[in-house]
């Protein structure tokens, strides 16, 4: 009987010892993750301001040439929007 409770004392803690180790995580695993959100979101926001920034932007109309007119070096615009 006593050899039984020693096997079973003795696998009790290397559950208890393996659960331990499991359980336990490293430091740097956590950095790594939140460095990888962190860049993430950095170009996450570099996009989404690239977007807004694009779409609010409309440039104003330059001098140019029209179609038909005499050009120097003969530079018009391929289809003028104003």
């Amino acid at each position: 009987m006593t050899t039984f409770l020693n096997v079973e004392s003795v696998m009790k803690q290397q559950s208890q010892l393996g659960s331990a180790k499991t359980t336990k995580k490293s430091p740097i695993r956590y950095w790594v993750i939140a460095g990888g959100f962190g860049l993430s979101a950095v170009v996450v926001s570099a996009f989404a301001h690239l977007l807004i920034v694009s779409l609010q932007s409309q440039p104003d109309c330059v001098p140019h040439s029209k179609a038909g007119e005499v050009a120097p070096l003969n530079h018009t615009a391929a289809k003028s929007s104003c």
